[in-house]
Formats: structure tokens, sequence, C-alpha cells
């Protein structure tokens, strides 16, 4: 059989949800808005239906998986695509190191194994390379800028507005669980989540990572996560001093 890695197949769209800042099922964060988990009547699913946990059956991630059976390269992931025909390590790659574990794929999906959660755009920074849809501190921003507002650009605001109940099935069937922003140590649905899992005994058998600008660290924080299977702490830095302060100001 040929290995993984060598094909155009992907495992994010076998086992894995992403849920966007806005809400939005997608096959993968680095896939532009076309990988929206979309139904038969067009609409496109979001962390607040009953139908979550049945995103990668969606038309849109089933059709993806049609296409890497066919050995095709879906439009959707054309920077993975990119970075491989230049001898560069993707986001596919990486994604196959941890889920795949020799299975003969088809184009049905695997039991979820992985959930990443974007939590909403609240935010205390404005960092150069960021946008109101990841921060609210760039809302505030934009919102001064009237050509930039004509664009609705800066109407985007969501900050966990979703009920953990719903995504229990979920919780019990995945084992990695990666949580981002906005800023998650900032966002009140972050410390709910993570107490929810605690009281139905989930959190003991779950991985978490975490991506932050780690410019706070509640102590809410640390009481919750010995709670994890294991806990992995991304820190988004570019520099230090003045270089930092220039690239992520706030």
């Amino acid at each position: 059989m040929e290995p993984i890695n060598e094909t155009t197949k992907c495992m994010r769209v076998w086992a894995t949800i992403h849920c966007s800042a806005s809400g939005e099922a997608t096959a993968c964060c680095s896939s532009h808005l076309g990988t929206r988990a979309h139904r038969e009547d067009g609409s496109v699913i979001t962390v607040k239906d009953d139908d979550f946990a049945d995103c990668l059956r969606s038309i849109t991630i089933s059709n993806m998986r049609k296409e890497m059976m066919a050995g095709k390269w879906p439009e959707a992931c054309f920077i993975c695509a990119e970075k491989e025909r230049v001898g560069l390590n993707s986001q596919r790659i990486r994604s196959n190191d941890i889920l795949y574990r020799g299975e003969i794929l088809t184009e049905e999906p695997l039991p979820l194994r992985n959930m990443e959660l974007w939590l909403g755009n609240l935010c205390n920074l404005t960092c150069k390379m960021c946008s109101p849809k990841f921060s609210t501190a760039w809302r505030r921003e934009y919102r001064k800028i009237p050509e930039i507002r004509s664009f609705g650009l800066a109407e985007t605001e969501s900050v966990g507005d979703f009920s953990v109940e719903k995504l229990e099935p979920v919780f019990r069937s995945i084992e990695n669980l990666t949580v981002a922003g906005g800023e998650p140590l900032l966002i009140p649905k972050f410390y709910e989540l993570i107490d929810y899992l605690v009281d139905r005994d989930l959190a003991k058998g779950l991985n978490l990572s975490i991506n932050t600008n780690l410019t706070t660290l509640p102590d809410k924080f640390i009481d919750r996560i010995h709670h994890m299977k294991n806990v992995r702490v991304n820190v988004s830095m570019d520099g230090y001093g003045k270089l930092n302060d220039y690239i992520r100001y706030g």
C-alpha cells in the first residue's frame, strides 16, 4: 500500500472536526471558506446545530474525500499542495503523522479522533498578521476606518455562543482537543468547557492543546489543566522586546 504522505489523502477529512471562530464547521484551518461543511440544501453546519458531530458526512467534506481517493488535490487544499510541491512540511503531513494508523481509507469517514475548536474572536492584541475575524481588538481598529467598514469587515464578533452540552458526543469520541480563539484564556466559554469535561469525567481521557498569546495566565487556567490527560501550550511569539510589541501590539 502506498504510504499516505505520498498520496493526496489527508486524515483531517476522515477524522477531524474544525470549528472556525465564527462557529462554522470546516475541513481545516488552512483551507479557505469554500471548505465550509454544507448540507444538501446548501446551508452551512455550525457548532450550534444538532448535527454538528456529523459534519464529516457533509457534501463539502465528502466530496473532498472522493477527490483524494481519486488522487486529486481538492481546490481548497492549495496551500498544502504548494508547500509540498516545493519540499516544505504541510498541515496535511503533520495531521497524517498524528492521526493515521494504517487504515484502508474509503470514501466513508472514520470515527472522530480530533477536534479543533476556535472559541471566538475575543482578543486583547492587534497582531500584524491577524484580522477582526480572530481579534476584537482588531475589530475596534477597523471600525475607525469608514472605507473598511463599508465591506462589513468590522462586524464580526463571536465569543463562544454555543452549547457545550451539545458537543458531548464529540468529546466522547475524540482523543485530541485543540482550543484557540481569539485569545482562549480570556474567553469565558473556555473555562465552561473545561469544567464540563471535568464534571462528566471526560477530561482525563483528552489531550488538550491550546493556542495562546500568553499575555495573561489566570489562576483558574492553572487550577483546571491538571485534570486533562496531557496539556500542550502553543505560545504565539515572534520576537521579544520592541520587536514583539511591534508585531503583536496591545
